[in-house]
């Protein structure tokens, strides 16, 4: 019974926090030193607009702001530039194929900072909390408008050899 409630009220405190941060775009950076130096956030903002541009918008030209929050819902630590050049990936959007690669940059890069085992926790995260369709600030395609799913056309665009 006591495991039970246990359960219960770990489901409510997740569902409580997706509440708090669904369908939100993060509104300012919450990371250092971004946080609290304009001119460094300008750079890590520019460093983003420039990574999206390099692959011609995958998902199209974001029109919300990059904000960066280190390593999301993840303690940051050596590996925090693993998930910035991750959040461009995100930020930016596109097709399936796309953040599957992400993910696995992303898997790889932590995995040679702290192992592959905390390299293939972080990828099993971001894989279920990263999807387009779950309403968090964090999801694939966060630079655009919350819409639920992939870009529809990158979405059923055949792979490229």
């Amino acid at each position: 019974m006591r495991r039970t409630l246990i359960l219960i009220a770990a489901l409510l405190l997740f569902l409580y926090v997706v509440a708090l941060t669904s369908c939100t775009t993060l509104s300012r950076h919450t990371a250092a030193p971004y946080d609290r130096d304009a001119s460094a956030a300008l750079q890590i903002e520019r460093a983003a607009a420039d990574w999206c541009a390099e692959r011609e918008y995958p998902g199209g030209k974001p029109t919300l702001p990059f904000r960066f929050d280190g390593c999301s819902w993840w303690p940051d630590g050596d590996y925090r530039d693993c998930c910035q050049t991750h959040d461009y990936a995100y930020w930016c959007g596109g097709a399936p194929a796309a953040r599957a690669a992400a993910d696995e940059e992303l898997r790889a890069c932590v995995a040679d900072q702290r192992g592959a085992v905390y390299g293939r926790l972080m990828w099993l995260g971001v894989r279920v909390g990263g999807h387009p369709v779950v309403p968090l600030y964090f999801r694939w395609g966060y630079g655009h408008e919350y819409a639920g799913s992939y870009p529809e056309a990158e979405a059923n665009a055949a792979p490229q050899p």
